[in-house]
């Protein structure tokens, strides 16, 4: 009962925090269709130009609905800036305060980040319908099917691993006063190796399959997939798979640096 006490009120801090700045992420989110709009004339001259209605497999229609499947993917596996605030907590000593309280620090940011999804989940059903409305020329709706389960299940898990890695990289703080710039630019290398950016079966095929098994694949461009419905059974019990095992060894590097930088921590005294 303890536990349960203790992360529902992290739950219930994490939503608050979150419905705060309520505008800020509705601002964020209107601010998608610029950039869906350049595609749309991007990827339409692209086509035009080609002279084929399909690339490597997609229509039109078909990369854009790809494209906005990615968009809301990603905004739905992003860790909200807590890289910012492990960085903040280990640099201003802030650390101390999760220390001397009976909760796992690394499992307690998890659940904050958790609890303002449930905010962005709102936010994103609240703007499918005007965006449905706009663009509704160059969607291809998805047949939903058991994939739904699938779907719902590697987000969760890519979540979880982006969690892990942008923690991991955040408590380099511990031994590193200046780093934190790197992550002005990472998400530049995210769009690119998660499939944000364009679907990553359009790049070689070897580097596809390579790519296929880095947890970055995972983030972005499995689950889109999948609920696109592009995948058969054995793709989809091969990717889960990957992505579990993507998930214990980043929990378990996670850790072993958390235990690592607490020591390095303590000794400095903060």
């Amino acid at each position: 009962m303890d536990f349960i006490k203790k992360y529902s009120a992290i739950l219930k801090m994490g939503l608050s925090d979150a419905t705060e700045y309520r505008f800020n992420f509705f601002t964020q989110i209107l601010l998608w269709y610029f950039p869906l709009g350049i595609q749309i004339l991007l990827w339409s001259v692209v086509y035009k130009n080609s002279g084929s209605t399909t690339i490597v497999g997609y229509s039109l229609s078909a990369m854009i609905t790809y494209y906005i499947i990615a968009m809301i993917v990603n905004e739905l596996v992003k860790t909200e800036g807590i890289e910012w605030t492990v960085i903040s907590d280990i640099r201003d000593g802030f650390l101390q305060r999760y220390l001397v309280q009976p909760v796992d620090f690394i499992f307690f940011k998890l659940v904050y980040v958790f609890s303002k999804k449930l905010v962005v989940i709102i936010c994103i059903i609240i703007n499918l319908i005007p965006m449905a409305l706009f663009f509704r020329n160059f969607i291809q709706l998805p047949e939903f099917s058991q994939n739904i389960l699938y779907f719902v299940f590697s987000l969760i898990l890519a979540l979880i691993i982006f969690y892990f890695i942008q923690t991991t990289i955040a408590m380099l703080s511990f031994w590193f006063t200046e780093f934190a710039s790197i992550f002005h630019f990472i998400p530049f290398i995210y769009s690119i190796l998660n499939g944000s950016a364009f679907p990553l079966n359009i790049l070689p095929a070897w580097i596809h399959t390579l790519l296929s098994y880095t947890p970055f694949y995972y983030m972005v461009y499995f689950p889109t997939q999948l609920l696109a419905g592009n995948m058969d059974n054995a793709a989809i019990a091969k990717g889960l798979t990957v992505e579990t095992i993507w998930l214990l060894i980043c929990l378990v590097l996670c850790k072993f640096v958390w235990h690592k930088g607490v020591k390095e921590f303590s000794a400095t005294g903060g």
